[in-house]
């Protein structure tokens, strides 16, 4: 959205289209029919949550700004460890209302817990369901992940899949989740360079995140070689599928690789960038790179980046 607000606006509607929006003496001029009159309120379109964990409504305020990323995962999972599957279709539910109530239409949200999908309540709103993969743990197949949210299918919005982030989800994963999603024609989200222990632990081989991951047995055979973003860029697997949420840690040099990379969309979360006191998020660096939009994923650049 740009440009100045239209005062005494009119929208035109036809058959559920927008035929025409302006003034209002000028619409109604050319569009005769029922008036409905809103008052003095602001119409606008609807807002796109473009990254965001319905699951976890339920947990607000109860994890308090941590010392570390690492600090927070730890956290996190021993919150969860204490849900039932009961209290994540709640806390779903209560994020559809809350969602509704700001302005959003349509959201992708990450869905830890694939097999809830169907008993999840009609959302009120567009709804992307991305099943959340992690094979840190044991082996994940996407397209047994794929069938099983399929089956659901979902009357308002669709499906999608999502690789956690680079440091939970192997590269093996990515690339055959991506291969699913070219077959089936899906969307793929992910996390990347989230933090600064996430940096650490794959361009350095050391820090929290690494020596907490090391302790669950994952292999660390990719650490130590390259950030986030050029591991990803190396796999071979980000193209204008992908919304890559947060990118938060860039080299210089993870800038120059953006320059000729696939297009992909950037979600950022200015809320969780915040409560973790990241330093600044680089928007305009992003932006000259072609992105012209920061919320929506409507633009056609380089990097298309949203607030969420």
């Amino acid at each position: 959205m740009c440009g100045r607000p239209i005062d005494n606006a009119a929208v035109a509607i036809c058959g559920g289209t927008i035929i025409a929006v302006g003034k209002w003496n000028e619409v109604r001029a050319s569009n005769p029919g029922e008036v409905t009159d809103l008052g003095e309120l602001v119409l606008m379109p609807g807002l796109i949550n473009a990254h965001c964990h319905l699951d976890y409504t339920c947990m607000r305020g109860s994890i308090q700004p941590p010392q570390s990323f690492t600090a927070w995962v730890r956290e996190i999972n021993e919150e969860k460890s204490a849900l039932r599957s009961e209290d994540y279709i709640t806390s779903v539910a209560e994020g559809f209302v809350e969602a509704l109530s700001f302005g959003t239409t349509t959201v992708c949200n990450l869905e830890a817990f694939a097999a809830l999908i169907g008993q999840m309540p009609l959302p009120p709103m567009r709804m992307w369901w991305f099943a959340e993969m992690l094979d840190v743990r044991h082996a994940i197949e996407p397209e047994e992940i794929y069938s099983q949210i399929k089956a659901v299918s979902p009357i308002r919005g669709g499906i999608g899949l999502a690789p956690h982030a680079p440091f939970t989800a192997s590269i093996e994963l990515y690339r055959a989740a991506a291969a699913v999603a070219q077959r089936h024609r899906l969307p793929l989200t992910t996390h990347l360079a989230e933090s600064r222990e996430e940096m650490q632990m794959f361009r350095d081989g050391e820090g929290a995140l690494f020596e907490f991951l090391r302790s669950i047995g994952r292999s660390m055979s990719d650490c130590g070689q390259s950030t986030p973003l050029q591991l990803l860029l190396n796999a071979g697997v980000l193209d204008e599928r992908w919304i890559v949420a947060h990118l938060n840690e860039l080299t210089s040099e993870d800038f120059l690789r953006l320059e000729s990379s696939p297009r992909f969309h950037v979600a950022h979360c200015p809320r969780s960038h915040a409560y973790f006191a990241h330093e600044r998020f680089s928007l305009r660096q992003l932006r000259r790179l072609g992105s012209t939009s920061a919320s929506g994923l409507t633009a056609s650049p380089v990097t298309r980046t949203s607030a969420c």
